[in-house]
């Protein structure tokens, strides 16, 4: 599921826009998935009467959250303006992103290109690892920023966006990620909608088998940070381990 339309995006080597769309929409259809069959499940085990209309599933599979409920809270109206705008900011900062997170403008700073260069230095083994990595990291560094700071903004302008013209409650989705104290605070509180699925299906869970919460927490920034790995992975094709480990080690909450 996850696997085949990757595969066949890169054999037709696909554009790394169209690539990404690719990835980003198997994870987040998967995500629903789950929610959907785990709350249709439950609610036929207790034999719950469920909202199983097309119009109401097809409202859940394109609103900007991964919980499944039988009825949501709807705004009063839709409104074109406001709409309109987060369109605009949309299109700014994704047209950005992809400008400067190209594949071809990082492919060069993860192949190990400095290394021969290193190795004339009479650099060997660990002390080349930790160079070569040292270097590439100073060297992504500017476009590292721009995926931090850019991929929030695409997201936040994409959700206020649908939830204006679908009538959905932008309460719970949007936080004020941009005004946080620390970079954990940050990574998380920018994409409450992962949080909220994540504290679901990993946290939780953990929780009521006994797990600390400090043990909890951490499978749960891992989980998340494999499932942003792959997103990049997916859309790249190779490997940036920058990202993990910046969850990993940079979530202090």
């Amino acid at each position: 599921m996850m696997v085949v339309p990757l595969r066949i995006s890169w054999q037709m080597d696909h554009h790394v826009v169209a690539t990404c769309a690719v990835v980003v929409e198997q994870v987040r259809l998967l995500m629903k998935s789950i929610d959907y069959l785990h709350e249709h499940v439950r609610s036929a085990l207790v034999a719950k009467a469920t909202n199983d209309s097309a119009a109401h599933y097809l409202f859940f599979a394109n609103v900007p959250t991964f919980m499944y409920r039988d009825s949501y809270r709807r705004t009063p109206r839709v409104r074109l303006l406001p709409a309109l705008g987060y369109a605009c900011i949309f299109m700014t900062c994704f047209i950005t992103v992809v400008a400067i997170m190209l594949r071809s403008g990082l492919r060069p700073f993860c192949l190990g290109a400095d290394v021969p260069l290193l190795k004339a230095t009479g650099l060997r083994g660990a002390s080349l690892f930790l160079a070569s990595y040292w270097i590439t990291t100073v060297r992504m560094a500017p476009a590292c920023l721009v995926l931090f700071v850019g991929t929030p903004m695409v997201l936040c302008s994409w959700n206020l966006m649908v939830t204006e013209l679908t009538r959905f409650p932008a309460d719970g989705i949007i936080q004020a990620w941009w005004n946080v104290s620390s970079f954990g605070a940050f990574l998380g509180n920018w994409n409450l909608i992962v949080k909220a699925w994540l504290s679901k299906y990993a946290f939780k869970p953990m929780l009521r088998r006994g797990y600390s919460v400090t043990a909890s927490k951490l499978a749960t920034i891992l989980l998340s940070a494999i499932g942003h790995e792959f997103v990049l992975v997916g859309t790249l094709g190779f490997v940036i381990p920058y990202v993990a480990f910046l969850y990993v080690f940079g979530t202090g909450e």
